[in-house]
């Protein structure tokens, strides 16, 4: 099949413009040469074959390491005639692909993340964890902005095979901040929404099991909510003094100003304050229905 390289692709006006970030390599959103291109299309799992067009690739993001560079390629296959779509109707997948310098490609693989074709103000992060977390022989975090979250793809060598390892969503566009625990984990904090009053918070734990990487999401038993809101519904709770849950009961009544503070998810109670000085502790039931939610996330 004769290739027609993306060198005019840029060009054309449907085309968003996209950028790929790192620390250590400038901002990118370039064609693939042709010599490139012909390694990529050589190396690259799951290229068409005996396709009736235009085979296209594009480079969305570049991350230059000590000994290897990254890119992130958008792939499209236009037809032979006139275009009657925009660029997202003729994408067909988006691959990282691996070269040890000085340019010869070792390995690429198709990535699961959205097409970012008409996101024009999207940007790509691409970041080298490989000695922060000693990870080896190389491991790569790609965040991309997704419908409703930011997706983190985390790349590396499993088997002597390069292989997407796991995926976290989160609402922060830097990504997830990932530390290694112990010799067999990574953990750090990712978005979740607490069950009082629906908060999207970023203060979730993620474990991430090396051996498998599997990944869990252990609830902490304590979690700081710190949303402001008012009551619907009068109720009464415990006043808390120095820290102890009192016997002393409290009148919340509907229109009043609260911070929802704490919630405790083992005993199932959460800890508001009430007035600014007030703070009391009820059931996790009565604040669902007494207390008014944030607004739905999204």
């Amino acid at each position: 099949m004769r290739l027609i390289f993306a060198v005019t692709f840029l060009s054309l006006c449907f085309l968003s413009c996209n950028s790929g970030t790192n620390d250590r390599s400038r901002d990118t959103s370039i064609a693939v040469s042709p010599k490139d291109t012909a390694e990529i299309l050589k190396n690259t799992a799951g290229v068409l074959k005996g396709s009736a067009g235009k085979l296209y690739y594009i480079i969305r993001g570049r991350l230059d390491m000590p000994d290897h560079s990254a890119f992130l390629v958008s792939r499209y296959v236009f037809p032979m005639g006139s275009l009657e779509h925009d660029s997202s109707f003729y994408f067909k997948a988006n691959y990282i692909t691996v070269a040890r310098k000085p340019g010869k490609i070792v390995d690429s693989i198709q990535v699961d993340i959205d097409d970012l074709s008409n996101c024009r103000t999207c940007s790509v992060v691409l970041k080298d964890l490989t000695e922060k977390l000693k990870i080896q022989p190389l491991f790569i975090q790609l965040v991309t902005p997704g419908l409703d979250l930011t997706r983190n793809t985390f790349i590396g060598y499993r088997g002597g095979k390069l292989h997407e390892l796991f995926h976290l969503d989160d609402t922060e566009e830097g990504g997830v901040d990932l530390k290694k625990t112990d010799d067999s984990t990574l953990s750090g904090l990712t978005f979740g929404i607490d069950e009082a009053v629906g908060v999207v918070g970023h203060n979730f734990p993620v474990r991430i099991d090396l051996p498998t990487f599997t990944v869990s999401h252990p609830l902490p038993d304590k979690q700081y909510i710190g949303f402001k809101t008012d009551v619907t519904e009068d109720f009464k709770a415990h006043r808390v003094i120095n820290g102890e849950v009192s016997s002393l009961l409290v009148s919340v009544k509907a229109g009043d100003s609260v911070l929802v503070d704490t919630f405790y998810r083992s005993r199932q109670k959460v800890r508001l304050l009430v007035f600014d000085w007030i703070m009391v502790e009820t059931k996790l039931k009565t604040t669902q229905m007494k207390v008014r939610h944030a607004p739905a996330a999204g």
